[in-house]
């Protein structure tokens, strides 16, 4: 790509070096204070695709390997469990394990498979070892591997008990793990495409027929490049959730084979898609299932099909975004209410106004002169409803910016920059590989890749044919029940194109998920969840006979978004004893949005890492002899996840806006 390389001579380094970056945030503590703050909060499949990665030209076939990440050249595969020091991690291993790549030939070819484990603070070989348990961040896509560098597991043990093993398995085309998930020929033209495609988009909130049929085009169009590349009986077919629960239980039994002992039950704990997967360990191994987690549940049934799936997501979407006016109202911290005297319809009419507006004419900042059409902006607010905690003081001083601005017929001159970073909407039409800095490129590398289509679209069990028409209807339906909800059509568009299911249906479906489990699972789901409706833990409890049903009583995706010791606690007892909560059961949560002054230092922490060296020898790591709290960890894992997802986007800068999974 030699004419791109020549472009990014003139714009090598254009945006500024993360350590330099000034104080951001609506308000700003001493840094010191996050140490204890209640940040429980999981941004896990925002960042889905807010990644992008700084490697040279001349390196092809990275993709596979986490889009440059070197972490795991040096591990090698073995069908044999093989732990290995994580280059650079204190107190995690790494390994690659060989696994068949379809699980009806087992003596077939096989796809290398990365894990990472946080050990426990016991031997294995033990009585008092718990056993490992797994976890998934969601997505799909969400790279369980990479959160556990950054010590997921850590602060998993802090609420179960260090006596666990936590292991994290990059799913099949996820992150470490193969195959390689990318429809172009080399990563950068994946990254220069998907790039550009996503800033391109119009919202069929106002571009109406022209811009679904636009959308449609655009997906279509990209996943010829898939038949193109990888023919019509692609790796994608080996990538589908079925094969991903098989994994898991391998892993599982070869555990607890490695230390002498017959393999028990298996422990999981599951977020957002990671539910979808849940499900479907309980479908196909009932009489394994120990411990199952499933947060923030998603409709198994919805999943399978074309059509129903991102219509199903949106269902509370409107009812999260209702909660900020709520919330800003409580609050004098709020921006848009500073004399703490507003009222939450008034506030909520202010916010309809703004929304009004920007589907009638784009942001256009002076700074930059780069429109900020509904789609983006949109797609912004939506992301924003994952994690109020964090993110509704900015949303707050955005509709105030505006509100000051191009309400009163002034110029916009710039958006808050941590707001420009993480969306991208600073950029023009610079080469996405041209602003970022290669030197500042870490060994995790940076993620982003097609597994999110790949599986979603190969776990299907009824195939409808997706056409223009077909796409709008879907689109007409979303506006109906979310107009912010219809940025989800972006996701819905993944399968155009995909619409033959002897070539893109993965090898192994499951007609009919359910079953009654030898133990119960316990589904947890938040009052008001933008893109996990609660109705959907209720539903799907159904599925599973003896299972229970735990209401958070906040907003956000995943129960994590809020701290909660009523949660924590029942969390904790759960794997301890396997009780379930009583039928009816609702937790109330320890922080409100707007309530910690502190919390907007993550940005200004996160930046002052320069380089995105891990938090090893930054953050204090928990040792057996600390004997924190189950609340406390709680706290924490909220903290690292939150982190991880701040570090992702400042380092990929926004490249590909934020367009969540779940």
């Amino acid at each position: 790509m030699p004419d791109e390389a020549h472009h990014c001579k003139n714009h090598h380094q254009r945006s500024p070096p993360l350590s330099r970056l000034p104080s951001t945030g609506p308000y700003r503590t001493p840094a010191s204070t996050m140490t204890k703050i209640a940040l429980w909060a999981t941004v896990a499949s925002l960042s889905v695709f807010a990644t992008a990665s700084p490697f040279h030209f001349d390196q092809p076939g990275r993709l596979e390997k986490r889009l440059g990440g070197k972490l795991f050249d040096n591990i090698p595969a073995s069908q044999n469990l093989t732990w290995h020091p994580c280059p650079q991690y204190e107190g995690v291993q790494c390994a690659k394990l060989l696994l068949p790549r379809d699980w009806k030939d087992p003596a077939g070819k096989k796809l290398a498979i990365a894990l990472v484990k946080q050990p426990a603070t016991v031997p294995e070989e033990s009585p008092d070892w718990a056993g490992p348990l797994f976890f998934n961040p969601g997505g799909p896509g969400g790279e369980a591997a990479v959160q556990m560098l950054w010590g997921q597991g850590e602060s998993m043990q802090g609420i179960v008990g260090s006596n666990y093993t936590v292991i994290g398995i990059d799913p099949r085309a996820v992150g470490f793990s193969e195959p390689e998930a990318n429809c172009m020929q080399t990563p950068v033209q994946f990254l220069q495409r998907f790039f550009r495609m996503r800033q391109g988009m119009r919202s069929i909130v106002n571009g109406g027929s022209e811009a679904a049929e636009e959308t449609y085009s655009i997906f279509s169009g990209y996943n010829s490049h898939c038949v193109e590349k990888y023919g019509t009986d692609g790796v994608f077919k080996y990538v589908g959730t079925a094969a991903v629960a098989r994994d898991h239980m391998a892993v599982n039994d070869l555990i607890w084979e490695a230390v002498g002992k017959k393999p028990r039950g298996l422990q999981y704990w599951g977020f957002s898609y990671g539910t979808i997967l849940g499900q479907y360990i309980a479908t196909l191994f009932p009489d394994r299932v120990d411990r199952l987690i499933l947060d923030g549940v998603a409709d198994s049934d919805a999943w399978q099909t074309t059509h129903e799936n991102e219509l199903s997501w949106i269902a509370d979407t409107d009812k999260a975004l209702e909660s900020f006016s709520t919330y800003c109202a409580a609050s004098s911290k709020c921006t848009m209410n500073p004399a703490g005297k507003e009222s939450a319809a008034s506030i909520r009419k202010r916010v309809n106004r703004i929304l009004e507006h920007v589907k009638k004419a784009p942001i256009v900042p002076t700074s930059t002169q780069v429109p900020v059409n509904f789609q983006r902006f949109a797609t912004f607010i939506f992301s924003s409803l994952y994690d109020p905690l964090f993110m509704f003081p900015y949303v707050s001083k955005l509709f105030t910016d505006i509100e000051t601005t191009i309400l009163v017929g002034k110029p916009f001159v710039a958006f808050e920059q941590f707001i420009s970073i993480i969306t991208g909407w600073y950029e023009d039409d610079v080469p996405l590989s041209c602003s970022i800095d290669d030197t500042t490129f870490p060994d995790y590398g940076f993620g982003g890749s097609e597994a999110f289509q790949w599986i979603k679209c190969g776990d299907r069990t009824k195939f409808e044919t997706m056409t223009p028409a077909s796409f709008k209807g879907i689109s007409d339906r979303m506006q109906r029940v979310s107009e912010v909800g219809t940025i989800q059509i972006q996701n819905a568009g993944r399968c155009a194109g995909f619409d033959d299911p002897k070539q893109f249906q993965a090898v192994e479906t499951i007609p009919k998920l359910g079953a009654k489990t030898k133990n119960p699972i316990l589904f947890i789901g938040n009052t008001a969840d933008p893109v996990t409706p609660l109705r959907n833990a209720f539903s799907m409890s159904k599925k599973f006979p003896g299972s229970g049903v735990l209401e958070q009583q906040s907003t956000g995706h995943c129960t994590s978004s809020s701290p909660s010791a009523c949660t924590a606690l029942i969390i904790a007892d759960y794997f301890a004893t396997g009780k379930l909560p009583k039928f009816g059961t609702k937790c109330k949560v320890d922080e409100l949005p707007f309530e910690n002054d502190a919390r907007y230092d993550i940005f200004q922490e996160v930046a002052d890492e320069a380089e995105m060296k891990p938090f090893v020898g930054k953050e204090k790591r928990r040792t057996k002899n600390e004997g924190d709290s189950v609340i406390e960890a709680a706290v924490e894992l909220g903290e690292k996840k939150r982190k991880a997802f701040v570090r992702k986007m400042l380092l990929g800068k926004g490249a590909f806006g934020i367009a969540p999974g779940i």
